[in-house]
């Protein structure tokens, strides 16, 4: 039995549908996040940086 959209309980409407707009946001968003947590372990004292250090190293990003 198919169903058409916006019919029936499980239906999807279409407000419930993604927009370009949410969509470029949230890859924005998911951006500045990668950004915060890798300059965050860049810079942090201690273990937590030398860890991300090694880790560069491995998968061959140049670092220094």
């Amino acid at each position: 039995m198919n169903r058409a959209v916006g019919q029936g309980p499980g239906a999807i409407s279409p407000s419930s549908l993604p927009t370009k707009q949410s969509t470029t946001w949230s890859a924005i968003a998911s951006m500045l996040m990668g950004a915060l947590i890798i300059y965050g372990a860049g810079f942090a004292p201690g273990i937590l940086h030398g860890q991300s250090h090694d880790s560069r190293h491995t998968l061959g990003f140049i670092c220094h």
